[in-house]
């Protein structure tokens, strides 16, 4: 298939919008391969894309707080043999469906784009480490030799 700009636009916007591409491709009967050629070759096409799927990374946490925020279906009323209403239960299939569908999207996120959405150890302290490799025969014999001496010994402390 020829290139054709309206259709990596609708691509890219669909994407943008959290879409997989897998989806768009199969929506607009265009292969992902086919799509994945036209990005190769084309380095606009390849920058707009790559923003696209920064911003459906975006669309895809948003998707994420209204999953978890969604609270409709938990409960489920009870009503007895005479139809009368005996009280509410959580509906735990629902809750377990919701919490694997937010689950599923934090690990595909952690994934797709570490940096902004993967987990992360901060530390206030520097942790770099600088290492001198001296070679022992570029020292000098006085040196070695004061850095060879065993050290004096120690006096016991009731000996002072």
């Amino acid at each position: 298939m020829a290139f054709d700009q309206a259709i990596a636009d609708t691509i890219c916007e669909r994407v943008a919008a959290g879409q997989t591409l897998s989806e768009t491709c199969r929506e607009l009967k265009i292969g992902r391969r086919t799509f994945h050629d036209w990005r190769e070759k084309d380095a606009h096409l390849a920058a707009q894309f790559a923003r696209a799927k920064d911003a459906g990374h975006d669309a895809i946490a948003d998707e994420i707080l209204s999953i978890a925020d969604d609270a409709r279906n938990d409960w489920m009323e009870r009503h007895g043999k005479d139809g009368e209403s005996i009280g509410w239960e959580i509906n735990g299939e629902h809750v377990q469906r919701s919490r694997l569908r937010v689950e599923a999207r934090l690990k595909l996120l952690a994934k797709w784009d570490p940096k902004r959405y993967g987990d992360r150890i901060q530390s206030d302290v520097d942790l770099s480490v600088t290492v001198t490799v001296v070679n022992p025969f570029q020292i000098a014999p006085e040196t070695l030799q004061a850095v060879l001496e065993p050290l004096p010994a120690l006096s016991k402390p009731e000996d002072v």
